[in-house]
């Protein structure tokens, strides 16, 4: 059975601003704050930090309370399985077939209704935003099935399985050159070498592997090599 990750997540949030005595204001939608336009700039004038990758929502919060910030604002957004069919009936671009295979491939995704597909916790202070997010792994993937054929950077037959992925992605955290590869530039490097004899829905999952592989590194390789209050981000 599926585990909603992130609602427990947020249930901690809730607890950790009462601790603090801090005001929890929930929000509707603060994407905005990862805005970018093409070429990575972003596209909002506002001020926005973000948090970096790696670092625990637990320090997000205490940094709050030290800046002297007393709002923090949550957004939790929902994932609804009939909105996700919806949208891939509505693309103009694909033919019937197309769509009734499109429909297929968001099965996978149905035991995830009603979960929590991303969750961000921001504060302002100083006249600016701090903000901090966490996302699902299954979240980029079903994204791909709502996007026009001709958006694609790389087209793939099927999704790759969660299973695979995190196969994959175990292989590659765990592997002694990852974990001297900081920048994950380098890192999309050393998949793409390591997996170049997979077939062509691998290569095009690279990202999310990676993406997978970093978590892994982070909360199960790392624990294990080094001792407490040493990690580092990769």
């Amino acid at each position: 059975m599926a585990e909603d990750r992130l609602l427990e997540l947020g249930t901690k949030i809730e607890a950790a601003t009462k601790l603090r005595n801090l005001t929890l204001f929930k929000a509707d939608d603060l994407s905005w704050l990862w805005s970018h336009d093409e070429s990575g700039r972003r596209e909002t004038a506002t001020d926005v930090v973000e948090w970096r990758e790696g670092e625990g929502w637990e320090e997000f919060v205490g940094t709050e309370a030290a800046m002297g910030a007393n709002v923090l604002y949550l957004d939790a957004r929902k994932f609804s399985w009939n909105d996700l069919i919806e949208r891939i009936d509505g693309l103009s671009a694909l033919n019937p077939e197309e769509i009734a295979k499109r429909k297929r491939q968001a099965e996978t995704f149905r035991k995830y209704d009603g979960f929590i597909e991303h969750l961000i916790i921001a504060f302002r202070a100083n006249g600016v935003w701090h903000a901090y997010q966490e996302t699902t792994d299954w979240l980029p993937r079903y994204e791909e099935l709502e996007v026009e054929p001709d958006e694609f950077e790389e087209q793939e037959e099927e999704p790759l399985s969660e299973e695979m992925v995190e196969s994959l992605a175990g292989k590659l955290a765990r592997d002694s050159a990852f974990a001297r590869l900081r920048n994950k530039g380098d890192q999309m490097a050393m998949a793409r070498k390591l997996f170049a004899k997979e077939d062509a829905v691998v290569l095009a999952n690279l990202g999310e592997i990676v993406s997978r592989a970093r978590i892994i590194y982070q909360t199960e390789v790392l624990p294990d090599t080094e001792p407490k209050g040493r990690r580092r981000s990769v």
